[in-house]
């Protein structure tokens, strides 16, 4: 599992919905829905297919990106991505729930009763967000005002990394659990996907992703949705302790409308792991499905922390095909967290791997622990969303823990504690912004304007919990 980010929270006690009109769609009308969001990033994905790419970015490009400069900042620790809906930025943090003016960063609203490290999402005027304590909460934007709040796993060890997806009268999340940090034998948490009603917050149907004795396999990553066929799609993790089973390491498709398994397809088998009773490599999946079409074949691809990338038929769970990105790894991946998909390519990164590709950088040993193993640098890839051949590579300096985003041409990757824009047609690097802590938390390219967050504390760089704002002069 991603069991770096949830470690960390374990120890300081607490890691890749949308319409033509800003998530505004009839909320009992799941025909109605578009894959994209026209005013903003409501979500973390971006759309539903979680392409991570905003097609309506216009303003920052390959020829003016380099000129981009911070323009505002705030002091807050934040792992996931933010929601930027009509010149509002919404922030989760392991402090609160903040609401803040695009333009200035001026507070407009505080939650402090809600924390964690996911992504909101916003839907029809309301906005959704499972806290870290495995808690799912709908507040109304304009005020920060709690609607309700839902229970998604009452295990004590449950939490909240899954971000909501919104989907008709549904909000979908994916339930996890710390609890593989912290037992050797006997454990009881089982990973799930839960539907709720958007309006009350009654629970709507649940997915086990596991039945006893058998535990495990978290749903840490969000799901995907293809809207047309009403089908959800998740990814799974490691079972925890006993025997492993058969869907631990998976992808699966589930009916959106009653939570009924169509299909699995476990890519790894005999993934039992915890960390202080480790009996296998750890090569679950932390990554969404991005979903897109080719030939007209309805396709889905997710990188595992193996460092393999599986491409599947969604309608039918074949792997059609598969490359590996990088080596694998227990703590940081391979494949680590989501990569982005613009139409022609597939762009992911995959840690602890080399390339000798054009504009390639040597390993900066960033993180201290990991130029002791060796490791501290990455691969960032583009593949032919067909075959999997490689359009382009170059190695990056350092581990990337955040997932990738696409606007206008350019890419958002972040090596630890510097993130980098590049041109997504070739690879090469257009721009560095240089922040004092490890970035966990995707770019959200809205209106010529990027916001991210950096300082993750854990192992690496030293953390200096800073929200940061880009934007063109």
């Amino acid at each position: 599992m991603r069991w770096a980010i949830p470690f960390v929270l374990l120890l300081v006690a607490f890691v890749a919905s949308c319409a033509e009109n800003s998530g505004e769609e009839p909320a009992g009308d799941a025909s109605t829905l578009s894959e994209m969001s026209a005013q903003g990033w409501t979500m973390p994905g971006y759309d539903v297919r979680s392409s991570f790419h905003n097609t309506h970015e216009g303003t920052v490009s390959v020829a003016n990106v380099g000129d981009l400069e911070e323009f505002w900042q705030i002091e807050a620790p934040v792992n996931g991505m933010a929601a930027v809906v009509d010149n509002v930025v919404y922030v989760l943090s392991t402090d609160s729930f903040t609401a803040r003016d695009v333009a200035t960063g001026e507070l407009i609203w505080e939650n402090e009763d809600i924390r964690g490290t996911s992504t909101p999402s916003f839907s029809n005027a309301m906005l959704f967000v499972n806290a870290g304590n495995s808690v799912v909460h709908a507040l109304g934007p304009e005020t920060g005002e709690e609607l309700w709040q839902a229970v998604v796993d009452p295990h004590p060890n449950a939490s909240g990394f899954s971000s909501p997806v919104v989907y008709g009268d549904l909000v979908i999340v994916g339930s996890s659990s710390g609890e593989e940090a912290v037992v050797a034998e006997n454990a009881t948490f089982r990973g799930a996907v839960v539907a709720f009603d958007r309006e009350t917050g009654e629970e709507v149907w649940r997915y086990y992703t596991v039945e006893p004795p058998e535990n495990g396999v978290a749903v840490w990553s969000s799901v995907s949705i293809d809207a047309e066929a009403g089908v959800i799609y998740g990814t799974t993790g490691n079972n925890y302790t006993g025997q492993a089973g058969g869907t631990s390491d998976s992808i699966f498709a589930l009916d959106v409308e009653t939570g009924e398994l169509l299909w699995l397809t476990q890519l790894t088998e005999g993934d039992l792991f915890t960390i202080v009773n480790p009996r296998s490599e750890d090569s679950d999946f932390g990554t969404n499905p991005i979903l897109f079409d080719v030939n007209e074949r309805k396709l889905l691809g997710a990188g595992q922390k193996s460092g393999m990338f599986w491409v599947l038929d969604r309608e039918t769970g074949e792997v059609v095909w598969s490359r590996q990105v990088s080596g694998g790894s227990a703590l940081i991946g391979g494949v680590f967290n989501n990569g982005a998909y613009d139409g022609e390519r597939i762009i992911v990164a995959g840690n602890n791997g080399e390339s000798d590709g054009p504009g390639s950088e040597p390993a900066t040993g960033e993180s201290e622990a990991g130029a002791a193993r060796g490791f501290g640098t990455s691969v960032l890839m583009a593949m032919d969303p067909e075959d999997g051949s490689i359009l382009w590579e170059r190695q990056l300096p350092a581990w990337v823990w955040a997932p990738i985003t696409i606007a206008n041409g350019v890419g958002y990757v972040s090596a630890e504690s510097e993130l980098q824009a590049f041109d997504v047609a070739t690879g090469e690097k257009l721009f560095t912004f240089q922040t004092g802590g490890t970035i966990t938390s995707g770019a959200a390219v809205v209106d010529g304007q990027i916001y991210f967050g950096s300082g993750l504390a854990y192992f690496t760089t030293t953390p200096n919990n800073i929200f940061h704002a880009l934007a063109l002069p």
